[in-house]
């Protein structure tokens, strides 16, 4: 499964730790205090995700934790429609052309599957939320 990203994106990268690229279920991860999994999840066969955290959770160091930025299920309801357009509006006020934010989500019917925050394990913490994405801290124990 690997996953393709921007050309840009790496190449733009400028702050601490390394950017690898590639699958990272196959990543050869050696013990770490913190890594930070950006857009990752949604991506992984579902079945795979919480071997994956579990095994990130077994190499990280005592006071480590797993920064996880990803799209989540959204909430039920009407505040679940709420976060779905926010996250539409933020992509137009990014000035990305709405037949290309429709072709990608057509596009990504099947491919992409929003995590639930059950598959990261016990203690993951909410530490942002921006429409249909979240980020949480996952620490370690």
């Amino acid at each position: 499964m690997a996953i393709e990203c921007a050309p840009n994106m790496i190449e733009a990268y400028q702050a601490p730790g390394e950017v690898h690229e590639g699958d990272a279920l196959d990543f050869a991860y050696e013990p770490f205090d913190v890594a930070i999994l950006f857009l990752t999840l949604m991506f992984m066969p579902v079945a795979a995700r919480g071997v994956f955290v579990s095994r990130l959770r077994q190499l990280m160091r005592p006071g480590g934790a797993l920064i996880i930025v990803d799209k989540c299920v959204p909430p039920a309801g009407y505040e679940g429609v709420v976060n779905a357009r926010l996250t539409l509006a933020g992509k137009l006020q990014a000035a990305v052309p709405g037949d290309d934010i429709v072709t990608k989500e057509i596009a990504l019917a099947g491919i992409q599957r929003p995590l639930a925050i059950t598959e990261l394990g016990d203690g993951a913490i909410e530490m942002s939320r921006y429409g249909d994405f979240a980020g949480w801290i996952v620490p370690a124990g």
